[in-house]
């Protein structure tokens, strides 16, 4: 399920194949399994299996609010989220919890979006990497796959494998990086 298209998934919580809570719970998987990415700053599994236990209940009573209902997204650290911190990756907004959400947050909730946390990225988005984030450097997932690992294999014997992960690229590497990893579908 996690490989599919984000319209796919839509019409498979439709169709009563897979549950919000249990595509969450997936996507939650992923997100301990592929912590060494660094990919999300912040982690929100109360609020998104809270929000998947609200969309399970529209759905059985057929009041689905739209296609994004159910779906796992994240959204990237600088934009704010109403009781979750914000810190655009950077020490100086550590702690700051916004009591609104930005427009395009509340764009996704309204359609019912289950937000699964907060992506990394650069210093306040003023990066091209994703790499000068007071949480880390952002790894890019198929720095990962066999297909890269095998190549580096052939020219680089001996020397340490995760010493040659490759950038997410953009100040966005989070989001591109949890997309990738199928953390989230968006």
């Amino acid at each position: 399920m996690l490989g599919r298209t984000l319209r796919e998934v839509s019409a498979a919580l439709k169709q009563g194949q897979i549950t919000p809570t249990e595509l969450c719970q997936k996507c939650l998987s992923l997100i301990k399994k592929t912590k060494f990415l660094n990919a999300y700053i912040t982690v929100s599994e109360e609020v998104a299996l809270k929000q998947a236990e609200e969309s399970e209940k529209r759905y059985k009573k057929d009041h689905s609010l739209g296609y994004l209902d159910g779906i796992p997204v994240a959204v990237k650290d600088n934009f704010s989220t109403s009781g979750i911190e914000t810190t655009c990756a950077s020490n100086m907004l550590k702690g700051y919890v916004p009591p609104y959400n930005a427009t395009v947050v509340q764009k996704l909730l309204d359609q019912g979006a289950l937000l699964m946390g907060k992506t990394n990225l650069d210093e306040f988005a003023m990066g091209s990497g994703s790499t000068d984030g007071v949480f880390g450097p952002v790894k890019n997932p198929w720095s990962y796959s066999k297909q890269y690992r095998e190549k580096r294999k052939q020219k680089l014997h001996g020397e340490n494998e995760d010493s040659h992960w490759l950038i997410t690229g953009g100040s966005s590497g989070g989001s591109a990086a949890a997309v990738s990893a199928f953390t989230c579908f968006a």
